[in-house]
């Protein structure tokens, strides 16, 4: 297989997944159209200058750029999920991927790909589908704790990541109470007076942090939650995610 023309065909005919090439200390290269449809800068607008114009102020003062670099060029890969800054200076939410490669030259070359979660297509998906993304996500995630429960806080799946984190050996069936999970966590007073208020609020959890007691010692989670308002006879699910942060 020509990898050559099969890269040269997504660069050129990719319609929403943006690419930018860049040198390996950031300096711009080339970019496709998509990156212009998207973010409005053409290869003429950015050519020569550092990556780093397409990075939020705030970005900047954490070093965002610098780190990427950084991670790409020591490991061959990096992958970001902030904001990309268009041409009007509007920050737009955006999914990357930042691949090291080597041209046939022999120099070493960065090529970004971007996914502009502000589309139209990706938009649309977040506001119509959502409930079957989340349910794509919990049934085929490897590394994110999620749960799924009904309005009165009876488990409807869980995935195998929260099996893990809480050491929970057997899979509770459906229609489960939340408190009967065998960890103390969901047993905590305090976690079940939040998730049932935010059923009653239809006020979403936003990275609630709790400590957690492990064997190994105490631990912090943090929790986001996600209602969603099901047109059948179910009523609204509420999507529990799961990070361990420390």
């Amino acid at each position: 297989m020509d990898t050559k023309t099969f890269f040269n065909s997504i660069y050129e005919l990719a319609a929403s997944n943006a690419i930018v090439i860049m040198d390996t200390t950031g300096t711009i290269l080339e970019v496709n159209s998509a990156f212009t449809k998207n973010y409005g800068f053409t290869t003429a607008d950015v050519q020569g200058k550092s990556f780093k114009l397409f990075f939020t102020k705030s970005d900047k003062q954490k070093r965002m750029p610098e780190k990427e670099l950084q991670k790409v060029t020591t490991t061959g890969q990096s992958s970001d999920d902030n904001f990309i800054v268009d041409k009007q200076g509007i920050p737009k939410r955006s999914s990357g991927e930042s691949i090291l490669v080597k041209a046939a030259n022999g120099e070493h070359l960065i090529v970004k790909m971007i996914v502009n979660l502000h589309s139209k297509k990706y938009l649309r998906l977040l506001f119509s589908e959502t409930d079957k993304l989340l349910e794509a996500g919990l049934s085929t995630s490897t590394e994110v704790p999620m749960i799924t429960l009904d309005p009165s806080m009876k488990i409807l799946q869980v995935n195998e990541p929260f099996l893990t984190l809480f050491a929970i050996k057997e899979k509770p069936s459906r229609g489960t109470r939340l408190s009967a999970l065998q960890h103390s966590f969901w047993k905590r007073a305090d976690v079940k007076q939040l998730i049932r208020e935010t059923i009653v609020g239809n006020a979403p959890l936003k990275r609630k942090r709790f400590d957690m007691q492990f064997p190994e010692g105490k631990k912090k989670l943090s929790i986001d939650s996600k209602i969603i308002e099901s047109t059948s006879s179910r009523g609204k699910k509420v999507f529990v995610i799961i990070e361990e942060i420390g």
